[in-house]
Parts: structure tokens; sequence; C-alpha cells
């Protein structure tokens, strides 16, 4: 059976050694997870506020990949039944969900730099790879940073993107207008060349008519 001791930490000490002890799936350790308890210390509140808060990133990550994995897995109709019946939550969080583990699985958000709140991390990967990008220049990819914060990250977004698709269109414009100007050219080309054709075939009737005009003249 574990010994366990004092600590001026309280509880975090306690629930420590049931796991050092092997005693990882052991009801107590579920049923002290839940429990308030008094703690001692600064350093107590420091161990047990960051393990419960590592601890419900953890939760949703696993919720976001047994989401995936059931909509991979489950037959055709299934999956969607599940959510709006049978699960606590709707299509628009599952989807918000199965998006965070997608970015955490494909490498683009890291377990260790993401906060804890998973509608925050949904708007971290929300953004596209270029946007993410920006986001770390600008220390926005981190656990405590906060949905505001990247919300109005995200607000600052919109010119540029403006600005970026406006920039598109007129690029596009221009290469369109280009291929029109040599296709006018080659045009203008043909009917230079036509023009010049016949002027010179009519100067050569010209001279054709009149040796005749002089010989009817006599």
């Amino acid at each position: 059976m574990a010994k366990f001791q004092k600590s001026d930490h309280g509880a975090v000490a306690t629930r420590e050694a049931l796991r050092r002890a092997g005693l990882d799936d052991d009801p107590r350790v579920e049923n002290l997870k839940n429990v308030i308890v008094e703690i001692r210390s600064k350093q107590g509140y420091i161990e047990e506020i960051g393990k419960l808060w590592a601890d419900a990133q953890k939760k949703f990550l696993l919720i976001g990949i047994y989401l995936k994995a059931a909509k991979e897995k489950l037959e055709h109709g299934e999956f969607e039944a599940m959510i709006e019946a049978e699960l606590p939550f709707g299509k628009n969080v599952a989807h918000r969900l199965r998006k965070v583990a997608d970015a955490v699985i494909e490498g683009r958000l890291e377990e260790k730099e993401i906060p804890a709140n998973w509608s925050t991390v949904y708007e971290l990967a929300a953004l596209t790879d270029q946007q993410l990008t920006m986001a770390r220049e600008r220390n926005l990819v981190r656990p405590d940073v906060s949905r505001d914060e990247v919300r109005a990250f995200k607000r600052l977004l919109l010119p540029t993107r403006l600005v970026t698709d406006r920039r598109g269109d007129l690029e596009r414009r221009r290469e369109k207008l280009r291929a029109e100007m040599e296709r006018l050219q080659a045009e203008l080309a043909e009917i230079e060349q036509e023009l010049s054709a016949e002027v010179i075939e009519g100067e050569s009737t010209v001279i054709d008519v009149e040796p005749e005009m002089t010989a009817s003249a006599e």
C-alpha cells in the first residue's frame, strides 16, 4: 500500500504519490481530480492549476481526435446522427474540435504551444499557413494567448486580404490586356500586310493600263 506524507503543497503531493505508486487507473485518482482541497503554498497553487490547465487541453484534443476517427470509421450518416442526437454538443462544435485536432496532427500547431481553451485554438487553426506564420511572428501562438488577441489579429488581416485580392485582380487584368494587345497587334500587322499587297497590285495595274490608253489615243 502506498504511503503518503504531508506536504506544504497539500493534495498535489498526494495525487502525485498515487501516480508514482502505479495507481493511475485507481478510481481514487479520478475522484481526487475533481475534489477542491486546501493548498498551503504558492507553489502548490501553481502546480495544481498548471496540471488542471494541461488536463483541459489534453481532453479537448482527445475529443477532437475521437471525433475525427468516428467520422472516418462510422457508416455514412451515422456520424452526423450521433452528433445531433447523442453527444452534448452540436455540429459546429464538433467541426471545430476536429479542425483543432487536424492542426495538431498535421503539425501546423504544436501541443505545447496551444492554449487550453479549444475555441481559442480553433481561431489559430482556422488561419492559413501564411497567416499562422505572421501570428507566430507577433507571438500570438502561445499557451496563454486569449481569443480576443487572435481575433484582433484576424481583423488586422482583413485590409491586407482586400489589398492582396485587389492586387491579384489587377495582375490578372493586366495579363488579359497584354494578351489582347498581342492579338490586336498581330491582327494589325496582317491588315498592314494585306493593305501593302493591294497597293502594289494596284500600282502594277496602272502601269499595265497606261500603254493601252496611249495606243487608243493615237
